[in-house]
């Protein structure tokens, strides 16, 4: 997913729905769907611009900046929120089997069947094969494509420091950052020329 297709999405979701546009925000930060969505008002400190969340593969508490732009956003967000509601972005009445429960991850992927469709973008990267004969798409556009697009991006704001990245995005082994984030090719080629461009005298 590369930085256009980000824009068109973010754009896209901000028209249909503000809540589920400041989640993915959080995505392209590079939190979990089930971080975001789990995230309360008390998790978010506006004036000192960070997120702090419990990051769920470790269960480690974890903090991040994030952009004045969205802090001023997440601020008046927070300001309208309903009395009593700890969550930040909570499931409506009529979705709610548990009192006052935050928004559901099935709500997030119906917007993004959406999303791809409106905008183009359902593109289908592989057909799994299921034990019991269906079949399985999976789409090149998803909510965790948005933290894959997060990490590279960060991974190329450090100046391909992986171990930085890792720590960035709350992996506590910069392997598991390697393996599953980048392995894409042209980010392997950016960081062997960004080491050669250190030899120029």
């Amino acid at each position: 997913m590369d930085e256009g297709e980000v824009r068109r999405l973010l754009s896209w979701m901000r028209r249909k729905n503000r809540k589920i546009y400041l989640v993915c925000l959080f995505l392209a930060l590079g939190l979990r769907v089930g971080e975001a969505v789990r995230l309360n008002r008390f998790n978010m400190d506006p004036e000192c611009r960070t997120v702090t969340y419990q990051v769920e593969k470790t269960g480690k508490i974890h903090s991040r900046l994030i952009p004045s732009w969205m802090a001023a956003e997440l601020r008046d967000w927070i300001q309208d929120l309903p009395l009593g509601q700890p969550f930040l972005f909570f499931a409506e009445p009529k979705n709610r089997r548990f009192g006052r429960e935050h928004l559901h991850v099935r709500s997030i992927n119906d917007y993004f069947s959406q999303a791809r469709r409106e905008l183009g973008l359902n593109h289908v990267y592989k057909t799994l094969h299921l034990a019991d004969g269906r079949t399985q798409r999976l789409y090149r556009i998803t909510p965790h494509t948005l933290r894959h697009f997060a990490v590279e991006s960060i991974y190329e704001a450090l100046e391909y420091d992986l171990k930085a990245t890792a720590d960035t995005i709350g992996h506590l082994d910069p392997a598991t950052t390697q393996t599953h984030y980048l392995k894409n090719r042209q980010f392997r080629e950016k960081e062997a020329l960004h080491v050669f461009d250190r030899l120029k005298i």
